[in-house]
């Protein structure tokens, strides 16, 4: 089912309260059978009061724009607050290659045009709330043109004005900051994102489930993550160059 699926079907069927997905969540809510049809709210992913010095290799608050710089003030604390949104995938390209002929190059050039035509795709990117039986298969694609992210488009298919504002709102926030965190873009770089992806999760599960002493024992099972991590990260670079 993979995790888009379950993150899209669960959030439908009322068993989640919070989810951390695409856009897929908010454009697929509306279809039937759902429990959650006007109920969904849309935020931009949270930064933090702290960023890691790399000097000292531990976090510190964000005390200056200058150690911040792309911080701004949390108006609920007063305290400077960093955010690093996370371009996650990195969207799709298309490309033609030069050893084809003129006229094929001219035919795919014609294809992508079609395929990324803001009034052909419009239907794939936000469906009719008010026919769901008639939307296409759920295709993964969300806005990528600011036509897209008009809520009067919305609207008119029957999404709730409030949410849909709240979510035109996070996309516009997040790709329009000077701080985007996208993809890693090399070779097996899914297979490094992999190893970081356990990691962090095994990390995660044993901090929240088990209780330390002090700081410096969370420190230690982080140094022994990070070894790991690295080990496992210098077998996928001899695994490649092999």
């Amino acid at each position: 089912e993979g995790c888009v699926g379950i993150n899209v079907g669960s959030m439908n069927d009322g068993e989640c309260v919070l989810t951390y997905n695409w856009g897929n969540s908010f454009s697929d809510h509306v279809r039937n059978g759902t429990t959650v049809r006007g109920k969904l709210g849309v935020a931009p992913t949270p930064g933090s009061h702290k960023v890691l010095n790399r000097e000292t290799g531990k976090l510190e608050e964000c005390t200056s724009t200058d150690m911040c710089p792309y911080a701004v003030v949390d108006d609920r604390t007063g305290k400077l607050i960093n955010q690093a949104p996370y371009g996650a995938y990195g969207g799709f390209s298309g490309a033609v290659s030069g050893a084809v002929s003129k006229q094929n190059q001219i035919a795919a050039a014609e294809f992508f045009a079609f395929a990324t035509s803001s009034k052909k795709a419009i239907k794939y990117v936000i469906p009719d709330a008010n026919n769901p039986d008639a939307n296409p298969v759920p295709t993964g694609m969300d806005p990528y043109a600011k036509s897209m992210l008009d809520v009067k488009e919305w609207t008119s298919r029957g999404f709730d004005e409030k949410s849909t504002e709240e979510y035109k709102v996070a996309i516009e926030s997040q790709l329009g900051s000077s701080n985007v965190v996208i993809d890693l873009r090399i070779p097996a770089a899914a297979s490094f994102m992999g190893g970081l992806d356990a990691v962090t999760t095994k990390y995660t599960n044993d901090t929240l489930h088990d209780e330390f002493e002090n700081e410096d024992q969370a420190a230690s099972l982080r140094a022994d993550l990070a070894a790991e991590l690295a080990e496992e990260w210098q077998k996928v670079v001899e695994g490649y160059d092999s």
